[in-house]
């Protein structure tokens, strides 16, 4: 399961910066930095981990959802969803 990161990004000018050699940025580009933000993680089970630990991909592998059953606890599957998901999990390991 890929990490979305819980983050806002906020445009900051960087005169010193230097261009990107492969043609990318100039100087004086705007260069990304992060707030913790983020929005949809209210209403989620996950509501009370902190950005730092959603963010750390130790704390994604150990959280990881890796069984029908788990997944089933986050979203309502038909019959036919559970059995295909179980079918295509004994050759495609989630």
């Amino acid at each position: 399961m890929d990490s979305i990161p819980c983050t806002e990004t906020v445009e900051k000018t960087n005169a010193e910066e230097p261009p990107d050699p492969r043609g990318g940025a100039s100087l004086g580009a705007p260069s990304v930095l992060s707030t913790s933000t983020c929005p949809w993680k209210a209403k989620s089970p996950w509501r009370n981990v902190p950005d730092s630990e959603w963010n750390d991909f130790k704390w994604q592998l150990r959280n990881a959802i890796k069984t029908v059953d788990q997944l089933k606890q986050f979203l309502p599957l038909t019959p036919e969803e559970e059995r295909r998901l179980r079918d295509v999990s004994q050759t495609y390991h989630f």
